[in-house]
């Protein structure tokens, strides 16, 4: 019933197994299991009202190194392997790297599952006033695909699926099918003061960030980027209040040319760690089927699909596909005001679809090579995405008949004319303001006279002021 600060629930993670038969799997709501690596003809039942995870998981494995005596400058001593990994071909290549010292040198050996069991001193090196950071090399893959075949029944709680699978799945009322929409992978962090040896101790002062592997692997992330991670500064062990002078970690991940992150890279490690900090890596931004299966997902009455996704851009979202056909109607659970679930026609696939007042915007991103998704709000070459859709001008200010709007007074009357792109699903507004830091509430524009290009709405702001008087226009998309 622990939990990681800051870190969500506790999970259990099943790194590989057979299904011969039929497994049941149960986990409360204060915990996630994780499968990775399933193979067999078997099949699951999943109760209990958690979340259980099939997806691709990480295999780099982690290690920390254990310094000789409490006198410094001192050698290393040997080297605790953390985490096993798994996917490894042949013994990865390890290093240590830090730690004020030099010439330390190790070999790792892995065991017939791929998995890095130990790692033996080869030299211990000289000078190091603080623990080594122990590097090991990615595996060759990032990820074990679950592949059994048997049937795959959600009786309770969720079941949050990424990749790519085998099983047939059915969804019993009241459980749901959870789908994580361009979500990003999870990682977690090991310190050093976790890790002592005999009459060595570890000191939260200078304690830092060792350890880093995936939780969680996605994919979607552009092919040979590399990101910039956020690691949390040190706090103390009630997991809020801040270290005094601690130092936050750096760390990147490059991603591979599949668009899954390989590698993760500690860039500092920081120090003034008392407890593992959270990490957070950014998500990935080109558009990928959360999952799909060969086998057939079925629905019965009262079943969930529950989705990640708060305020779509997009006119269409292909969240699902099963080779084996969709049977049933999910409830979409939270229910996102102007979208509908929908199957494509053949039947395999479950899209997320608007109603058609916003499959102009969706047009308008196609047409002008931008990435299907691509926010209203978003700034591109400086401009306002939406904006420049809205008014149709390079720099996305409004435009009358084509031309740049200019306000006109008449004594104490302010008017200002403009037209908007004919689409039902912009909102249009305005405020007013003698100061420019307090304004007035939002209120709709009116409908302006005269002609207005064509796909265009003319639009007219009428407002009065005895003293210097300022406009703001807010144009919104769903």
């Amino acid at each position: 019933t622990s939990t990681v600060v800051g870190q969500g629930s506790p999970r259990v993670n099943f790194k590989s197994g057979t299904l011969t038969g039929s497994a049941t799997l149960k986990n409360p709501l204060e915990l996630d299991l994780a499968l990775q690596g399933i193979s067999g003809t078997g099949g699951l039942t999943k109760t209990g009202l958690g979340t259980l995870y099939l997806s691709d998981q990480p295999n780099r494995a982690a290690a920390f190194a254990v310094l000789n005596g409490t006198v410094v400058p001192t050698t290393v001593e040997s080297i605790n392997v953390e985490y096993a990994g798994s996917g490894y071909t042949v013994a990865p290549f390890v290093t240590l790297e830090g730690g004020g010292g030099t010439g330390a040198s190790a070999t790792a050996t892995i065991d017939s599952k791929g998995r890095v069991i130990s790692i033996a001193v080869t030299a211990a090196g000289s000078g190091y006033t603080s623990l080594p950071r122990v590097v090991i090399s990615a595996p060759p893959t990032v990820a074990t695909v679950n592949s059994y075949t048997g049937t795959t029944t959600v009786e309770q709680g969720k079941l949050n699926l990424s990749g790519s699978y085998a099983s047939s799945l059915t969804v019993k009322s009241g459980a749901a099918l959870q789908l994580n929409w361009l979500a990003a992978a999870e990682a977690r962090c090991s310190i050093d003061q976790i890790s002592s040896g005999s009459g060595y101790s570890a000191n939260a002062d200078t304690a830092y960030v060792k350890g880093l592997y995936l939780t969680k692997s996605v994919g979607g992330y552009t092919p040979g980027a590399t990101l910039t991670l956020t690691i949390d500064a040190p706090r103390k062990t009630d997991g809020t209040t801040l270290v005094p002078g601690g130092v936050a970690a750096t760390a990147t991940a490059t991603v591979n040319s599949d668009g899954v992150i390989s590698a993760l890279n500690i860039v500092t490690g920081g120090r003034g760690y008392a407890i593992p900090p959270k990490v957070t890596i950014p998500a990935p931004t080109v558009a990928t089927v959360v999952a799909q299966t060969r086998g057939s997902i079925t629905f019965e009455s009262g079943a969930k699909l529950a989705l990640n996704i708060a305020s779509p851009t997009s006119a269409s979202y292909t969240l699902v596909t099963a080779d084996g056909g969709i049977t049933g109607d999910p409830t979409l659970e939270p229910a996102i005001s102007g979208y509908t679930l929908n199957k494509s026609s053949d039947g395999k696939s479950l899209i997320l679809q608007s109603a058609s007042a916003t499959d102009a915007y969706a047009t308008y991103l196609s047409d002008n090579g931008l990435q299907a998704g691509t926010a209203f709000d978003a700034m591109i070459n400086g401009v306002t995405v939406g904006l420049k859709y809205a008014f149709a001008s390079a720099n996305g200010m409004p435009q009358n008949s084509g031309v740049t709007a200019v306000p006109l007074m008449n004594g104490n009357q302010l008017t200002y004319t403009f037209d908007v792109k004919d689409d039902s699903a912009l909102t249009v507004t305005y405020q007013t303001s003698t100061d420019l830091v307090t304004w007035t509430t939002a209120q709709a524009v009116s409908v302006g006279t005269g002609s207005s290009p064509t796909g265009f709405l003319k639009k007219q702001v009428q407002v009065t002021g005895s003293d210097k008087l300022f406009v703001r226009i807010n144009v919104t998309h769903p």
